[in-house]
């Protein structure tokens, strides 16, 4: 996953961390994003499992997209997988996007 694309991930648990009253000084990496999950999780259980579930199953997309190997010798299997991760992630997004709408969060 590229560092722009992590990036554009994070936004949205900024902003619901930063609606929930969670601020931070220095943002949260990628790599980090527990340090604000975390305290989201606590703090407010509905915002973290939906942004929660919004960033794991963009991860897990990158990862079946990603993965060269099965989708050399299975290509099969990685189509399905493929689907629905998309699915799956589609979902998410929505999800999200009715979450922020219900508590004006732009986003």
């Amino acid at each position: 996953m590229t560092n722009e694309a992590k990036n554009l991930l994070m936004q949205p648990l900024y902003k619901i961390a930063d609606h929930n009253g969670l601020n931070s000084d220095a943002p949260a990496s990628f790599k980090k994003r527990s340090t604000l999950l975390e305290p989201l999780k606590a703090k407010n259980p509905e915002a973290w499992a939906v942004i929660n579930h919004f960033l794991e199953s963009n991860i897990k997309l990158d990862r079946i997209q990603n993965d060269k190997e099965k989708q050399t010798k299975n290509n099969t299997q990685w189509s399905t997988e493929l689907a629905l991760a998309e699915k799956e992630t589609n979902s998410a997004d929505e999800s999200l996007k009715a979450f922020c709408a219900t508590h004006n969060i732009v986003i």
